[in-house]
């Protein structure tokens, strides 16, 4: 799905569902920018979708020599 049609699949699904809370997966690779212009439509007054969470993945590999995530 392209940016542009991100603010009317969030209307329709606002509509369906007025509870509606989204979740953006984003991963090491996304650009910043491409984020601060998703949420720039989820703030516009039509879309409006002020309630989402944002989830990136905080694993990382272990360095030689540093303790596992379960040793911490």
């Amino acid at each position: 799905m392209s940016l542009d049609q991100v603010g009317n699949t969030v209307v329709e699904e606002r509509i369906r569902n007025p509870r509606l809370m989204m979740v953006l997966l984003v991963d090491k690779k996304c650009q910043s920018g491409k984020m601060l212009d998703l949420t720039s439509i989820l703030q516009k007054k039509d879309v409006n979708m002020l309630r989402f969470s944002l989830v990136t993945n905080l694993k990382a590999e272990a360095k030689a020599g540093e303790p596992s995530e379960e040793g911490r």
